[in-house]
């Protein structure tokens, strides 16, 4: 189970959620984050990440710099087990 920073965390009222039959009370909204990751040979050529992903997940990657300005609020159970969330894109 992924484990949040308190900085990461959104003070809000939770909800109950109905979540494949039941309901969950102690769900969080957290930020999610872009990444851009880049090659160790050429600092000047880099790549955005494809989805958001929590803080913990991006800091263990390599080559890799969160962007702070990038972020969106979703709720926890939003996120797979690693701490990504996948957007669908048009």
């Amino acid at each position: 189970m992924t484990t949040f920073t308190t900085e990461d965390r959104i003070n809000a009222e939770i909800e109950p959620i109905p979540f494949f039959g039941v309901v969950v009370i102690n769900s969080e909204k957290i930020r999610v984050y872009r990444f851009k990751s880049w090659d160790a040979e050429d600092d000047n050529h880099f790549q955005l990440s494809e989805f958001y992903a929590s803080r913990q997940f991006i800091e263990q990657l390599h080559h890799v710099s969160i962007i702070e300005h990038d972020f969106i609020v979703v709720d926890s159970l939003l996120l797979d087990h690693l701490g990504r969330y996948f957007i669908e894109t048009p």
